[in-house]
């Protein structure tokens, strides 16, 4: 298959007005004349901006993104009690609706000067971190799908497993910039997690009118982004934990259809309290 798409801004992310708080975090210098953007001791141009604001609202003047979607795959079935399928898709998003980060913004301040806000005399008081039109992002994937089955004594056993598996996730900031590093298998604050793998199994035992059913719910870990001075080394949070783990949820249920037109079931959801 092969789609087209468009998503227009919604209202708020066009009209909102720009609210501004306070930045709390001791880590930025004045991009414009310190390249790296970070407050070096005994270097005057990369001296700390004190009494920061940040400001978050509405662009007009936002356009829709677009996206290309492809996809294709297949199902091998070569008997009625087993099958599989896999199927291989890509997404391209075009001018991408996102905000951008503090450190996104200093990091490209050639491209977003007009996003920093200065007072009379030149000095940095503000950065606006508004929603903006990006460059757009590419990802694809795998998804796989196994089914199968057998008639044991009076009753039947069956069992299924649907995997998904990121191949590529990455994106850039503007239609000009090159694109960035993998974000598989990281977490970047922005968009859905780029987990590598994650799939949902499943074995259930049918006899009569019961049913009974094991499931489970896999997630891959991430890597969590930080706040600058935590990537630098510069501050260290207790018990800081740089990556999320990944973790399995076991959930199992009963199901009764013995009455007509009516299924009971009951079940116990994350059934080893997993956090």
């Amino acid at each position: 298959s092969y789609n087209t798409a468009f998503r227009v801004p919604s209202f708020n992310q066009i009209f909102n007005a720009v609210g501004i708080s306070p930045y709390l975090g001791s880590d930025i210098a004045d991009p414009a004349v310190c390249p790296a953007g970070r407050p070096v001791a005994g270097d005057p141009n990369c001296v700390l901006v004190q009494n920061l604001n940040t400001g978050f609202g509405g662009t007009p003047g936002l356009e829709p993104e677009t996206a290309k979607q492809y996809s294709i795959g297949f199902v091998f079935e070569p008997m009625p009690a087993f099958s599989v399928s896999v199927d291989w898709w890509s997404i391209e998003r075009d001018n991408q609706i996102r905000a951008l980060s503090e450190r996104e913004l200093i990091d490209n301040f050639g491209l977003f000067q007009g996003r920093f806000v200065r007072d009379g005399a030149g000095a940095l008081i503000g950065i606006d971190k508004s929603w903006i039109n990006s460059g757009g992002s590419q990802t694809e994937g795998l998804e796989i799908a196994l089914r199968s089955g057998a008639k044991v004594n009076n009753g039947r056993l069956s069992g299924g497993m649907d995997i998904s598996y990121l191949l590529k996730k990455r994106s850039r900031l503007t239609q000009a910039a090159p694109w960035g590093s993998s974000e598989v298998g990281r977490n970047t604050l922005s968009g859905d997690l780029g987990i590598r793998w994650k799939h949902n199994a499943f074995v259930s035992w049918n006899q009569g009118s019961w049913t009974s059913t094991l499931s489970q719910t896999y997630r891959g870990g991430v890597r969590d982004r930080s706040a600058p001075g935590v990537a630098s080394g510069a501050i260290v949070p207790p018990d800081f934990r740089p990556r999320t783990e990944p973790y399995e949820v076991f959930n199992a249920s009963v199901a009764y259809a013995g009455i007509k037109n009516l299924t009971l079931t009951a079940g116990i959801k994350n059934i080893l309290n997993t956090d």
